[in-house]
């Protein structure tokens, strides 16, 4: 097996780099934290955490928004002189390189639908969010406005609120997306990402739903669990034969979401999705989750002595038969169909809950090719492209069925969804939000303090 960057106890995590890399500042990091968060999926847009950071980042969102209505050679109102504007241009595009399958979507579909608008598409793997934030704020930060090498990246709730509140974000451009249409206006997701405000400084990518995935080679159906107990007893039962991510990855901060959701209680969980809790309060409403995860720690792989890095880490040891069962945002489908993984692979959730949000896209403010970065960002909202990614990848489409085309509506009816894949409808009962962004540096730090090495 090939070498593998995997955590260590006293290893320094994601979000403590952004902290010593001064990306977040000190109050920043320590009222807001979730790297890999899409957005809270609550209808409590008004929470404290969006409001507080609605008023941090005003001014710098408010001439960020200035800059977007007339700053540029081209109208934002005016689709036409966008689409005229982003002719001859090269868009770059960051976002963590991690999945072959999602490297290759990229690559070929998208790359294919920009480059019909004369735009040339220029993918630049990072090998984390982390690293395109970086750059993007170490240019902003040194003065280089224009011209930057960012026209448009992956984004998530930390990273978000980070770049927001620094004023390093181009400004308010989803409503002039002309494929806003197929998104469902009342839907939270499109207004708040992890408690921040979007303001329209994002656009949807993804829609995802957390599950698990289990080799029926090892661990037959009649085994898969439907609750968290169930679960731990399984994992218990196969030793070594299940990981996740380290907390502060989206796979590892979603798993330990999903396991407080589940077992803390309604009330509990409504609380970390709304409002800021102090770290010993937070620690004694999450205890019984603590408790699970300390639980397993002796049976996870590797004794759970290490963790991969992120999600796509978890994907290769499954691949290369170390793992009969792991955690996802995604559906397997996508890997088997490329091999990644074992075609006897196969998805299932636990009814105590199913974390479910949107994860995004933005433009930096000083993006050398901002017509173009629109233009991309629009295209990647159209519905055939949402379906080509699901189809590709395994993230849903995040327009509703009766707001998708004609075009779109037929691939979604042709679905198999025996074949490595969960329909939304079975999953929906049991959705819970992601917790609210306040909160989640403080859970990262629990998991270190009590549950990692315990």
């Amino acid at each position: 097996m090939e070498e593998k960057k995997l955590l260590r106890l006293g290893d320094v995590n994601r979000r403590q780099f952004l902290k010593a890399a001064g990306v977040i500042g000190v109050g920043a990091a320590g009222a807001f934290g979730l790297a890999g968060c899409g957005s809270s999926g609550s209808g409590s847009a008004a929470s404290a955490s969006a409001s507080a950071s609605a008023s941090a980042g005003a001014t710098s969102a408010s001439a960020s928004a200035s800059a977007l209505a007339g700053a540029d050679d081209f109208d934002p109102n005016d689709w036409d002189s966008v689409l005229e504007a982003a002719k001859g241009q090269t868009v770059n595009y960051h976002q963590s390189g991690s999945s072959t399958v999602m490297n290759e979507w990229l690559n070929t579909t998208v790359k294919e639908a920009i480059e019909k608008y004369g735009i040339t598409w220029n993918y630049v793997p990072a090998t984390g969010t982390v690293d395109v934030v970086n750059l993007v704020s170490s240019e902003m930060a040194a003065g280089k406005t224009e011209d930057g090498s960012v026209d448009f990246m992956w984004i998530n709730g930390e990273n978000f609120f980070s770049l927001k509140d620094h004023g390093y974000l181009y400004g308010s451009y989803l409503d002039y997306l002309p494929n806003l249409k197929y998104c469902d206006p009342d839907n939270p997701n499109l207004t708040v990402d992890c408690g921040v405000a979007i303001e329209g400084m994002e656009s949807p990518f993804q829609a995802t739903y957390d599950v698990f995935w289990a080799d029926t080679a090892n661990i037959p159906e009649s085994d898969f669990p439907t609750t968290l107990a169930e679960l731990k007893e399984l994992i218990i039962a196969h030793p070594g034969r299940f990981t996740y991510a380290e907390p502060g990855n989206s796979n590892g901060t979603y798993f330990m979401g999903t396991v407080i959701a589940g077992l803390c209680g309604k009330e509990t969980w409504n609380r970390i999705n709304k409002e800021a809790i102090p770290h010993d309060e937070l620690k004694e409403l999450i205890e019984p989750a603590l408790q699970w995860l300390r639980d397993i720690n002796p049976y996870l792989w590797n004794n759970g002595a290490t963790h991969p890095a992120n999600g796509s880490e978890v994907i290769q040891l499954m691949g290369d038969g170390e793992l009969d069962l792991e955690f996802s945002s995604t559906m397997p489908k996508s890997y088997i169909d490329a091999g990644t993984i074992p075609s006897t692979v196969k998805p299932f959730f636990v009814k105590d809950a199913v974390i479910s949000d949107f994860w995004y896209l933005t433009i930096p403010a000083n993006a050398a090719h901002k017509a173009a970065a629109l233009v991309a960002c629009n295209e990647i909202m159209e519905p055939y492209i949402q379906m080509t990614q699901f189809e590709k990848v395994g993230y849903y489409p995040f327009s509703p069925y009766e707001l998708m085309t004609p075009e779109a509506q037929k691939m979604y009816d042709a679905i198999d969804w025996d074949a490595g894949l969960i329909p939304p409808d079975e999953m929906n009962p049991y959705i819970v939000p992601q917790a609210n962004g306040q909160n989640n540096d403080t859970i990262e730090d629990l998991w270190h303090e009590e549950v990692y090495g315990k």
